[in-house]
């Protein structure tokens, strides 16, 4: 058996004085419930993988794989975090306790270690909880920003309710435009990339799909080659007002259409790449966080230590580092599902 520190032994004793044990009962109701949750997901089968590029690599069946992943992920930190919980109430129900005296006082060395060790499971477990349920809902919500990119360039005349999720979120999707531009030769390379289906290379083969259907659809090259004469005749000036009316007219109902959609499909195509970057963000930030997790033991004060460091390292490029603050803004908004049962049942803010 690990034996703890006398001070430690001593701080566990106390911890009982101040209704830990209400705690305890607590945060058995909310892993019951997780656990509840995730058995529907646990009995899904994967979907069958490939190469990024192969066609059965679409954006829909990789995001499935994915979400189940991460709440595979979570299932099983819920499930060792039930069994701590459940040795806990073991140990409670081990002897009686005189109701009249703080239960800490009445524990044995022995005991006190045991249910030391408990709580230092349990509250890694909790770290644990926290960081997965980030990266479940990163995953979730990053799937609603590609459906709503998608809507606001086939329809981009129907636009979520003001002050909605949606439109917090398709916010962050315009914002990314102009805060992280792409040149059109980043998504020229994407034929060149290689790795498994995962919901990021599909993203990113879907941006090349998107792109090469942009430029390559019927009348593309006759729109460019027109509007490249219009430019060289007129001077790079294309004024209506200027322009004869066989031009304009040329320009204003056969050109104009053509290169607005091409110029809307390309965006697109950009938005589904930031979109694909973002997920790599993700999966490195709980890359960074499982790490604070293993050597905090459970402190939350840690959170954070391994990104800094892996920031000034390089190992996390100043664009990741931006782009970090995307995911950060979006927990502010949408926080994950276990820290709103935090919440509801009260327990300190201080584990957000």
């Amino acid at each position: 058996m690990l034996l703890l520190p006398h001070h430690q032994e001593t701080r566990h004793r106390e911890s009982m004085r101040h209704g830990s044990m209400v705690v305890q009962v607590t945060v058995i109701a909310l892993f019951s419930s997780l656990l509840a949750g995730f058995a529907m997901a646990e009995q899904q089968t994967s979907v069958r993988s490939a190469n990024m590029h192969d066609e059965v690599c679409a954006v829909k069946s990789a995001w499935e794989t994915e979400y189940i992943t991460a709440l595979d992920s979570s299932a099983r930190i819920a499930s060792n975090t039930s069994e701590s919980i459940l040795q806990m109430q073991e140990l409670m129900a081990s002897r009686e306790w005189n109701e009249g005296k703080p239960i800490g006082e009445q524990m044995t060395s022995d005991e006190a270690n045991k249910w030391g060790n408990l709580e230092a499971k349990l509250a890694s477990g909790t770290f644990a909880s926290l960081i997965e349920g980030k990266r479940e809902r990163d995953v979730r919500v990053l799937e609603r920003m590609t459906a709503l990119a998608g809507g606001l360039y086939s329809s981009p005349e129907r636009l979520p309710e003001p002050d909605s999720e949606d439109a917090f979120l398709l916010g962050i999707v315009v914002a990314m435009r102009e805060l992280y531009p792409i040149e059109a030769d980043k998504l020229d390379l994407i034929p060149n990339m290689s790795g498994p289906c995962t919901f990021e290379n599909s993203l990113r083969s879907e941006a090349w799909r998107t792109a090469k259907s942009a430029v390559s659809g019927y009348g593309v090259d006759e729109a460019f080659a027109d509007l490249e004469a219009l430019s060289e005749k007129y001077n790079g000036t294309l004024e209506l007002a200027q322009m004869s009316s066989a031009d304009a007219r040329q320009l204003s109902q056969r050109i104009a259409p053509v290169v607005e959609r091409v110029s809307m499909e390309i965006e697109f195509a950009k938005d589904l790449y930031r979109i694909a970057e973002l997920d790599g963000v993700s999966k490195v930030m709980l890359e960074a966080n499982r790490m604070d997790q293993y050597q905090s033991q459970g402190d939350l004060g840690y959170s954070g230590t391994t990104w800094k460091e892996w920031v000034e390292t390089g190992r996390i490029s100043q664009r990741q580092h931006e782009m970090s603050g995307a995911i950060n803004l979006i927990n502010e908004r949408m926080p994950a599902d276990i820290i709103k049962s935090w919440d509801q049942m009260g327990i300190g803010s201080e584990q957000k």
